[in-house]
C-alpha cells in the first residue's frame, strides 16, 4: 500500500454527530460497535500528508447528515439524475440468485451487495487494462501488486487510470454528463457498471442511516468498537501502517480527482470526500450497477 496522497481544496462541510453515548470515548471491551459513535463528515479543515514522496495539502469535505448548505454543495451535479439499478434491470454479467458479478474481460468474480436500490461491488476491482490510457506516456497504476494483496484489497488505481479519461485532461476540469463524457461513466468498470458519482455515495450513506460500522468489515476494530458488515459492503481494515482506505469517485466541481475516504480516528470511523492529484495511484474502485 502506498501512503496517503496529499490533497487540496475544499468541498463540502458538515461533521456527523456521534451515534453512540459517552461510551464511545470510554468503550467497554465487549461492545460490538453498533452502539458506538459513527461519523461521516466532509469537513473543511485541510490536512497535510505525504504520498509517494511528494507532499501537498488535503482538504476534506462531506456530509451524511444533510444541512441546507451541504445539500446544495454536495450535489454539484444534481441536474444529473441518478437512476437506480433496480429500475433499469440487471447487468448481463450479474447473477441475482447468487449476487455474483463475473467480469467477462478477465473472468474475475466479485461479491456484490444491494443496499437500498443500489447494487455495489462488495470487493474492489482487480482488472488490469491491456494498454495505457490515451495520451499517456506510461501507466498510472501499480502493475506489480503482490497476489495476496491484490486478491484481498483489489488493484490500486490513479483517478485518471480508473476513469480512462485522456491524459490531456489530467489538470483540466472534466464535465461528466456532457456529450464527450456522458453519465453513467463506465471507466474501468465491467459492462453494465460504472464509476460511482459522489451523489451515489451520499445515497449509500443515507440508505444505511449513517451506520458506518455496518459498511466496514468485522476485522476492522479499534479501541472497543468493531465493524459489523451489516450490509455486506465489506470495507476492509487498512493495510498495516495505515488508518484509512480510499475509493474513487466522480465529481464535476474540480480540476482534481475525487476520492471517498474511510478514516479510523480511534473511537469513530469517519467518512469524508477529498480532492487529489489525478495521477496518484493510491485508490481502489468499487463499481456500481448502471
Amino acid at each position: 500500500m502506498k501512503n496517503k496522497i496529499s490533497i487540496c481544496s475544499l468541498f463540502v462541510a458538515c461533521l456527523l454527530t456521534a451515534c453512540g453515548d459517552d461510551s464511545s470515548t470510554n468503550p467497554d471491551a465487549g461492545d460490538t460497535g453498533e452502539s458506538k459513535a459513527s461519523s461521516s463528515s466532509f469537513n473543511d479543515e485541510p490536512k497535510s500528508s505525504v504520498a509517494g514522496g511528494s507532499e501537498s495539502k488535503d482538504t476534506s469535505s462531506s456530509s451524511v447528515v444533510q444541512s441546507d448548505s451541504s445539500e446544495q454543495e454536495f450535489s454539484s451535479s444534481s441536474e444529473e439524475i441518478i437512476e437506480s439499478s433496480s429500475s433499469k434491470g440487471f447487468a448481463k454479467n450479474y447473477d441475482p440468485a447468487t449476487g455474483l458479478l463475473t467480469d467477462e474481460r478477465d473472468g474475475e468474480i466479485y461479491q456484490t451487495t444491494q443496499i437500498g436500490e443500489q447494487i455495489w461491488m462488495a470487493q474492489s476491482l482487480r482488472y488490469l487494462p491491456a494498454e495505457p490510457i490515451e495520451g499517456c506516456d506510461f501507466r498510472f497504476l501499480d502493475e506489480r501488486e503482490k497476489p495476496d494483496s491484490l486478491e484481498t484489497y483489489g488493484r490500486i488505481y490513479s483517478w485518471i487510470e480508473a476513469t480512462r479519461i485522456n491524459c490531456e485532461y489530467g489538470t483540466n476540469r472534466i464535465y461528466f454528463g456532457s456529450e464527450e463524457y456522458p453519465l453513467p461513466h463506465q471507466g474501468l468498470c465491467p459492462d453494465g457498471w460504472h464509476v460511482p458519482q459522489i451523489q451515489e455515495w451520499q445515497t449509500l450513506i443515507d440508505a444505511v442511516n449513517t451506520d458506518i460500522y455496518g459498511l466496514i468489515s468485522t476485522d476492522w476494530t479499534s479501541f472497543g468498537y468493531v465493524g459489523t458488515d451489516k450490509y455486506g459492503f465489506n470495507v476492509l481494515k487498512p493495510a498495516v501502517g495505515l488508518n484509512y482506505i480510499q475509493f474513487l469517485v466522480l465529481e464535476n466541481s474540480s480540476t482534481f480527482g475525487y476520492n471517498i475516504t474511510f478514516n479510523d480516528l480511534g473511537t469513530v470511523i469517519q467518512v469524508e470526500s477529498a480532492q487529489g492529484n489525478k495521477f496518484a495511484d493510491h485508490q481502489y474502485l468499487r463499481c456500481i450497477m448502471d
